[in-house]
């Protein structure tokens, strides 16, 4: 628990430092603050540079998604990526959000909600059969 602690101590310290998963929170934010709809997309690693005035590589992949979709895309991402749990274990409501939050835990250290396999993830849904659909319902 003392690593804990040490970390809580940090985060109240944290300015706008980017290069730790707790402290890039803040400057994805300010990034949100800007474009709050539509995002920054691929544009957002250069925009962090204009703000922190260096090369900064944020590792907080649960606010990233934001700052490259905006949130209302975001939003609609993370209901696609819980329906995807939801399918992935036929609809069983405990281990689908065990599932989720194993996901959010993965992508919390990593920028890897950009990746492809998690858009295969959020993709997954919109194409289910109907098939999926009866096994969820029932």
């Amino acid at each position: 628990m003392p690593f804990i602690s040490e970390k809580v101590e940090l985060y109240d310290n944290i300015s706008d430092q980017a290069s730790s998963r707790f402290g890039s929170h803040r400057l994805h934010f300010k990034q949100i603050q800007e474009s709050p709809v539509v995002g920054h997309g691929f544009n957002a690693e250069r925009n962090s540079d204009m703000i922190l005035g260096e090369k900064q590589v944020s590792p907080n992949g649960l606010t990233k998604i934001f700052v490259f979709w905006g949130i209302p895309f975001a939003i609609i991402f993370y209901i696609l990526y819980f329906k995807f749990s939801l399918i992935s274990t036929n609809g069983n409501k405990k281990q689908s959000i065990l599932l989720f939050i194993t996901m959010l835990i993965v992508v919390f250290s990593q920028t890897d909600t950009l990746r492809h396999l998690y858009y295969l993830f959020a993709m997954f849904p919109l194409a289910r059969t109907k098939q999926y659909k009866d096994k969820i319902t029932s």
